[in-house]
């Protein structure tokens, strides 16, 4: 007989249905959490069943009997002392103890966590009855389970205590999937104090009578094409029913001894399809059957075959089919009526009557799902349960039984997965997971563990902390460990070093070296990175020499822009900045990976490094965001920990404080300026210490920048010499010439101190003497011969190469002095250029009446990676940041005199108002400290108004007062729904609240004194300050 495939499954992500014919699984999919393949246990292990015993009612105290439930743990990856214990709940099937092969499992072995998995009452071995009559049954409720699961944490705690003798507890953290994700959210509501957090995957917490949202899901996922072809197979499957029932009744392979019903063999008939499209095999379903119509072959017969391949695919369990009938027709409803008839892939025939008689045959009359209740005691889409994450995929047909939208301060996350099925995020990895279902599960992951949403297990700290500083001319990175986090490693021994002639330095070049080649004459050349860094240097001879392709990322300032683009560029199609950035970035990081191995031995594990990469104070979101997107193309991320970005004048603050601490004796509420004068870019901020201990600090004026450093000194002089010797450009062409003029450069520019008798000659090289007589006896120029030998440079000469790049830094400087709002009492130097005397006197020279000292700290080229080190451990430290914008929204207010009467409007009491008003959150410049928020409350101008329309808009000015200005943008506009209050008129009010985090706005609204109180996300989007 062939099994009937009509069962209600919510979750498994490899499909299993009932093997029985009956109509016990009449009523479509039903929710189970089974990983993606086969059921082998895990790792080639042998599957253990432990059993406990567990009261049968658990609300009835006087009632002694108890059941055996059985359950399976995994402690392969256990941290017992401080490891968190993984609570999976197993829903409504036999526990097989797979889960391990599953995320889940990975998420064990990553976090030193116990997986433990209780069998759900009712189901598989854990049954308390053997005859499920309906008294029998009454007992089986989501209530007696979740109080299962709360005793058993009680005992398997103490269990593990005495296993490895010890008395803390350890932190749970309980995971599920579809009515198991449910069961997982409704735990942590009712059970706060026994577990940190909940990973709800597809979690359908609404309980629903008539759930025709699921139909129409399933037609928007597989595409008008296969959604019509569907819905023939229905056509043709109710016309094969009045016409020959026997015959359609026989090619899906039912008998006249089966005794199926025509509603039965229809609902089969479209759950089949259902089963595909919900676990994700949309091309294995629909690919066939849009075959079969345009070859012209028989449709039904095309179906029968899937439907034969899904029958030798499946197996089932009768018994818990038949526990689940139970649940579904008392408690949570999920009837799979048909929608309307142009949207529905079902015959109309399966309505909530067909359901209705099921139920009552099965349970006897009067049995009906208490949806209302159930949703009345654990909220429905409105559950209140903090620290619970669901996550839902954009093509499952569940997710609109799930939460919709985060709740107030995110205590419960909602993240959705594009293109992803049923629970795809805690399935086994296989063949099919595609990169959308790799990206959430580890944002997913992130948020859980690292972003603390579940804050007692958090991943506080890495292991591993590199900050890597990519400058213009010079990168450079160091490291520590966790054990010791103020140990910090500069690298200092690069390839090459000695060979061009560099002094040690915590940097080596930023520099690549491409070759071209063709396999033939006729095809186009493609280009192989050879070199990075010294050695790019210092094999340069006639190929694609690459440098200073970081001054080409940033957004262009309206006081300099970045040079033309060089003819690299433009001569070679295969190259552009996002090549050579993430050429160059993944060059680095591999080398800082080998060292860090060399260091820690195998102890060193990639995945638990996190990546700190510094970024110019002058960039704007756009440009950091595109530097975090060729960091993670790059490979400098891991799952755990995301790359953060970090303003290079940031870091140097904290390395600033760190190392001049004992010399400076700082007190609390002093206020310093720091300059990051580096290769192509100057970055200040201005920092006041929160503490007189500690180096936390509030930020006093917002971050500045310029492009501009020593690589426009090298430039300049560049362009000195080359009036001098105007061969010159051709000579340094190649890379050992290059080299020989450089290094007499750097000694040059690193000890000009300004005085009016420095000097310094440069020995030229016989080849350029040689090729600068000849070329100057073409022009008629004479010289004598010892003029050619040498040339000599004076005080006058370098300070006019210095002074245009030193004047900018200190015009900088002074601009950020003048709008601090607090007394700078120090001024730090940092980067490369900081290295320079004359830079250094001139600084002091300009501020001594202004502040009471000028430091250089020691080794200031490392201060930028230093720093990043630090605020890798620990990115907290900065406890407020200025804004670089308006916030605010458009609003309407009582119209002023002077208010532009194009904007003037009569309400409905006849009170002149003014429209477009920039109605203001936080202003440009002002302090915004971390995880604050604003709050403005607004109503509707008119009394029977049904919508709210909120228009979110920036401004670049101080003091906007419309949002139609020069400087404002809109950002984004939504709208409330405020129809279900309006007896109230226009004494309707909502909330909404501007959440300013680390790095990130959100915007919410909230009803506050009608309709649904729920909390609306509206928007999030980057904070325009410091960090990112």
């Amino acid at each position: 007989m062939r099994m009937l495939l009509v069962c209600f499954v919510l979750l498994a992500t490899s499909t299993s249905f009932s093997s029985a014919f009956v109509p016990s699984s009449r009523l479509g999919f039903k929710p189970e959490f089974l990983p993606e393949g086969s059921r082998s246990p895990p790792r080639g292990k042998e599957t253990v069943n432990f059993f406990t015993r567990q009261k049968l009612d658990h609300f009835a105290p006087e009632d002694p009997r108890v059941f055996s439930q059985k359950y399976l743990e995994l402690l392969d990856f256990f941290r017992p002392h401080n490891g968190p214990i993984f609570l999976v709940m197993c829903g409504e099937s036999t526990c097989t103890g797979d889960y391990v092969t599953t995320y889940v499992g990975t998420l064990a072995e990553s976090f030193g966590a116990a997986i433990v998995t209780v069998e759900h009452r009712y189901y598989g071995h854990s049954s308390p009855f053997q005859h499920l009559n309906l008294h029998n049954l009454k007992y089986l409720t989501s209530k007696q389970s979740l109080f299962d699961h709360a005793v058993f944490i009680d005992y398997y705690q103490d269990l593990i205590n005495q296993k490895y003798n010890k008395t803390e507890k350890n932190p749970w953290i309980v995971i599920g999937g579809s009515y198991a994700g449910a069961l997982s959210a409704w735990f942590r509501l009712k059970f706060p104090h026994l577990v940190a957090g909940s990973w709800a995957s597809s979690a359908v917490v609404e309980a629903i009578l008539d759930y025709s949202a699921y139909d129409k899901q399933l037609g928007v996922s597989v595409g008008p094409k296969c959604k019509q072809a569907l819905q023939e197979i229905t056509r043709l499957t109710e016309h094969g029913l009045v016409e020959n029932a026997t015959e359609i009744k026989y090619l899906f392979g039912f008998s006249p001894k089966d005794n199926i019903t025509d509603d039965t063999l229809l609902a089969y008939v479209a759950n089949a399809a259902a089963g595909e499209i919900q676990y994700g095999k949309i091309d294995a379903l629909c690919d066939p059957l849009l075959k079969a119509e345009k070859s012209n072959r028989n449709l039904l017969k095309t179906y029968a075959k899937i439907l034969d391949r899904i029958n030798s695919d499946t197996n089932g369990n009768e018994r818990d089919n038949e526990s689940w009938d139970f649940q579904y027709c008392t408690e949570v409803g999920y009837f799979q009526v048909a929608s309307d008839r142009k949207s529905s892939i079902r015959s109309s025939r399966i309505n909530t009557q067909f359901f209705i008689n099921y139920c009552a045959e099965q349970f006897g009359n009067g049995t009906f799902p208490d949806v209302k209740t159930t949703n009345l005691y654990y909220g429905g889409w409105n559950i209140a349960g903090s620290r619970i994450m669901f996550l839902n995929g954009s093509q499952d047909p569940w997710r609109h039984a799930s939460k919709q939208t985060s709740s107030k301060d995110m205590p419960a996350l909602v993240l959705r997965c594009h293109t992803c099925s049923h629970c795809v995020d805690l399935s086994a990895p296989c063949r099919e997971t595609t990169a959308n279902t790799t990206k959430c599960r580890e944002l997913a992951r992130a948020h859980a563990f690292i972003h603390s949403n579940f804050p007692t297990i958090a991943m506080s700290t890495p292991k591993y902390v590199v900050g890597l500083d990519f400058g213009t001319t010079f990168s450079g990175f160091a490291f520590a460990h966790r054990s010791n986090p103020s140990d910090i490693h500069s690298f200092y021994e690069w390839p090459s070093e000695r060979e061009v002639g560099a002094k040690p330095y915590c940097k080596t070049q930023t520099s690549l070296l491409y070759s071209t080649s063709s396999p033939s004459p006729s095809s186009a050349p493609f280009l192989e990175l050879q070199h990075w860094g010294h050695d790019a240097e210092r094999h340069n001879s006639g190929s694609i020499f690459v440098t200073k392709f970081k001054l080409h990322l940033a957004p262009a300032q309206p006081s300099s822009s970045p040079p033309p683009l060089p003819p690299w560029f433009l001569l070679h199609r295969g190259l552009s900045v996002e090549k050579v950035t993430v050429d160059y970035l993944r060059c680095i990081s591999s080398f800082a990976k080998l060292q860090l191995k060399e260091l820690y031995k195998s102890f060193f594990r990639e995945e638990e490094v996190q990546w700190c990469l510094t970024v110019p104070a002058l960039w704007d979101d756009a440009a950091k965001e595109k530097m975090r997107t060729f960091a993670e193309a790059a490979g400098i991320s891991s799952a755990d920990f995301p790359v953060k970005i970090i303003l290079e004048p940031e870091a140097a603050s904290f390395y600033c404080q760190t190392k001049l601490i004992d010399s400076l004796k700082f007190k609390r509420n002093d206020t310093f300026l720091v300059a990051d004068v580096g290769g192509g870019t100057i970055d200040t901020v201005v920092h006041t210490r929160a503490f007189q201990n500690g180096v936390k600090v509030r930020e006093t004026s917002a971050c500045s920048g310029a492009i501009g450093g020593a690589t426009f000194v090298d430039e300049k002089m560049m362009s000195f010499l080359a009036e001098k010797i105007g061969c010159l450009p051709e000579f340094v062409k190649l890379a050992k010439n290059r080299m020989q003029l450089t290094k007499w450069w750097f000694q040059v520019k690193c000890s000009f101190d300004g005085s009016p008798d420095f000097a310094s000659t440069w020995t030229i090289p016989g080849k350029l003497s040689k090729a600068w007589r000849k070329h100057d006896e073409k022009l008629g120029v004479e010289r004598d011969y010892g003029e050619y030998d040498e040339l000599k440079v004076n005080a006058a000469d370098i300070k006019a190469v210095f002074d245009p790049e030193v004047d900018k830094i200190v015009h900088l400087i002074s601009q950020q002095l003048d709008g601090s709002s607090d007394k700078v009492r120090y001024i730090f130097l940092v980067g490369g250029f900081a290295n320079n005397p004359y830079l250094v006197t001139r600084v002091r020279e300009a501020f001594k009446e202004r502040v009471a000292k000028v430091f250089v700290p020691p080794n200031p080229g490392s201060a930028i990676c230093n720093g990043a080190v630090m605020l890798g451990f620990d990115d907290r430290l900065v406890l407020s940041r200025i804004s670089r914008k308006t916030y605010g929204m458009s609003s309407i207010r009582p119209f002023e005199v002077g208010d532009p009467l194009q904007y003037m409007l009569v309400d409905e009491d006849g009170h002149l108002c003014c429209e477009n008003n920039f109605l203001v959150f936080v202003r440009k410049n002002q302090p915004v400290p971390q995880d604050s928020k604003v709050e403005r409350i607004i109503s509707p101008v008119g009394s029977k108004q049904e919508k709210v329309r909120l228009e979110l808009y920036t401004s670049i000015k101080d003091h906007p007062r419309f949002v139609t200005e020069v400087g404002s943008t809109l950002e984004e506009s939504f709208e409330i729904d405020v129809s279900s209050g309006v007896e109230l008129g226009r004494g309707r009010a909502v909330l909404v609240s501007m959440f300013f985090g680390r790095s990130m706005i959100e915007v919410t609204a909230r009803r506050l004194n009608f309709g649904n109180r729920e909390e609306e996300r509206v928007w999030s989007f980057p904070l325009e300050s410091s960090y990112k």
